[in-house]
């Protein structure tokens, strides 16, 4: 149920931002848009795959949740090398609507995994 929340999530995100690009920006991005929120869907499914690991395990080290986010990161600037690379007018486009999403998926994980941590404390 919950990866099927989040296939929604991120499907509604990514046509959302789609649209707003298409329609407000006049940018014709949309396979770039697709990949990486497919990517990032990818990668949010790693993340949330080796929190459940290590809770299985009981090991709350915060040092876990950094390197797991620090792995984000590097996937993420691997990810956007080849279009750091090729320097065209439209490469910084790429750039900032990959952070858009980057920053939405962040924002929406931060959230759960808080509501998750309160409803631990409050037990």
């Amino acid at each position: 149920m919950k990866l099927i929340k989040l296939v929604l999530f991120f499907s509604a995100v990514c046509v959302l931002h789609i649209a707003c690009v298409e329609v407000l920006l006049e940018l014709e991005i949309k396979r770039f848009l697709i990949k990486s929120y497919l990517f990032l869907f990818l990668l949010s499914l790693f993340s949330m795959g080796f929190m459940y690991l290590l809770n299985k395990l009981k090991n709350k080290s915060p040092f876990h949740l950094l390197s797991v986010n620090m792995i984000k990161i590097i996937a993420s600037v691997l990810y956007l090398l080849p279009f750091l690379s090729n320097k065209t007018e439209i490469t910084i486009y790429y750039i900032i609507h990959f952070f858009i999403a980057y920053f939405i998926i962040l924002i929406k994980e931060g959230r759960e995994n808080y509501t998750k941590l309160k409803a631990e404390n409050s037990h």
